[in-house]
């Protein structure tokens, strides 16, 4: 069954990582040095496993491809040991590469693990060394459900699955933070709610406290209604459950990482859109994209979806940023841009109230029962300080 404060099984991954550091055939300088970092980090408490796994799988890899063992680099300004290794992975030049080298993004990875790892070892030569920020690929429209498929994905979901979908639409959660929240953490009352993210949940990356659930309220209200399992079976339930038995898992267990990507894919295929898309981060994304386009500023997205304030995460969309700005000048010339279908709503008609609303372009609330539809900062600041309960320890 899976662990509802840990769903993603970092604390497993992160014993496993270190159990193989152990058992590789690399130089002993190195393995012992990254031992001592690794358990230096464990004594402060303050690593997150999924961190110490990552950590320890990058220092493996880069032990084991490097010709020379780290702990033995050099960096004077006629050769770089650090830099000819860099560029020798990828590029391919290194012999234990592929051909071709590897990508740009795994090798930023490594870079930054190393980089920890030298300053450990009191390389202070590794501080003239510019790592960067993260080198994750820019995120574009393609990388998004359109509107005319998440219409599509609510049409052909109900219950349990079209809430899932329509809160990971209105608040951009991680993966692990939707599997970890608790049904009894979740407050609805009528077409407003929200959450508090499970303080004791492993991989939320700092996230914490709580959360408006905005117009996925009426959503996650039905689903609560029909949850099987809480509150009279079980209290302490997770939000999301499976919905049913199975060979390895029983009805009420917590849904895990692999169950919400089953039921994506599931209403991918019934909705027609391409097997390709059904990865649960195309659903952040989306969200993402989606407060962008509703004038959200960068401090209320980065609290909805739990990056820290100095996080430059948010730089990745900037080419949907450009997208909304142009779309904004021509507004204000009075030129008509271009029909973009994602002017329109993500469903067809109200969550809360049925009255049809596909037709409306750009509308902020139902106009029949008032639901808010778009993100907004004001009345996202208003819902936050006048939030529904008192704020758990």
């Amino acid at each position: 069954m899976v662990d509802i404060n840990d769903p993603k099984g970092y604390e497993d991954k992160k014993e496993k990582a270190l159990s193989l550091l152990k058992q590789a055939e690399i130089d002993d300088r190195d393995k012992q040095a990254i031992l001592a970092l690794y358990g230096l980090r464990e004594t402060t408490g303050g690593y997150e496993p999924s961190t110490q796994k990552t950590l320890l799988t990058n220092l493996k890899r880069v032990a084991e491809l490097t010709e020379k063992p780290i702990t033995e680099w050099e960096h004077t300004p006629y050769h770089s040991d650090h830099t000819e290794f860099f560029q020798g992975i990828s590029d391919g030049s290194n012999p234990n590469a592929p051909d071709g080298g590897y990508s740009d993004s795994y090798v930023g990875n490594l870079r930054r693990s190393v980089s920890v790892f030298l300053n450990h070892l009191g390389r202070e030569w590794n501080e003239d060394i510019k790592v960067g920020q993260p080198s994750d690929g820019k995120i574009t429209e393609e990388d998004c459900f359109t509107s005319d498929e998440t219409s599509r994905l609510f049409a052909m979901t109900d219950g349990r699955d079209s809430a899932i979908i329509a809160m990971w639409l209105a608040t951009g959660q991680r993966l692990a933070a939707m599997a970890s929240i608790r049904a009894e953490d979740v407050t609805i009352n009528g077409n407003r709610g929200g959450f508090h993210l499970n303080p004791k949940a492993i991989g939320l990356k700092g996230a914490e406290g709580y959360r408006p659930l905005l117009w996925s309220a009426p959503y996650i209200g039905r689903w609560l209604d029909q949850h099987p399992t809480y509150p009279d079976v079980d209290p302490d339930a997770a939000l999301f459950v499976c919905a049913r038995s199975g060979p390895e898992y029983d009805l009420g267990d917590p849904l895990g990482p692999s169950g919400f990507t089953k039921l994506l894919k599931r209403a991918c295929e019934r909705a027609g859109i391409n097997q390709s898309k059904a990865q649960t981060h195309r659903l952040r994304h989306t969200a993402i994209r989606r407060m962008i386009r509703d004038g959200l500023s960068d401090q209320w997205i980065k609290y909805m979806v739990g990056w820290s304030e100095d996080s430059p995460q948010l730089q990745r969309y900037g080419s949907l940023r450009d997208k909304t700005k142009a779309r904004d000048i021509e507004a204000h010339y009075g030129l008509n841009p271009e029909d973009d279908e994602d002017d329109h709503q993500l469903f067809e008609n109200c969550p809360a109230c049925g009255t049809p609303i596909s037709e409306l372009i750009k509308a902020s609330y139902c106009p029949s029962c008032g639901l808010a539809l778009s993100h907004d900062t004001e009345r996202m600041e208003a819902e936050i300080e006048n939030r529904l309960w008192i704020s758990k320890k």
